[in-house]
């Protein structure tokens, strides 16, 4: 059975990064809360990958972002995960 997407997948965007071409970030802009533990087990079996969850929603009034960077994809950086 496939894996269902989880909740706070809603009107999602993915950014390439400028120098590998690669999808570098995931950002979502859901309307209900999130959990940032549920963003953080979602993505733990990926060292690669860090999360934000935070109130900068730009596709309507009162939505989240939540961002899942892919630092692999990015040239020469290393970020800390900020909740």
């Amino acid at each position: 059975m496939p894996r269902q997407a989880a909740g706070f997948y809603d009107h999602t965007t993915t950014w390439l990064s400028r120098t590998t071409g690669r999808p570098a970030l995931v950002f979502n802009q859901p309307y209900k809360p999130v959990d940032p533990a549920e963003v953080q087990e979602l993505i733990s079996e990926y060292p690669s990958l860090t999360a934000e969850v935070g109130p900068e929603g730009w596709y309507g009034f009162g939505t989240l972002g939540v961002y899942i960077w892919n630092h692999g994809n990015r040239a020469g950086a290393v970020w800390a995960a900020r909740y």
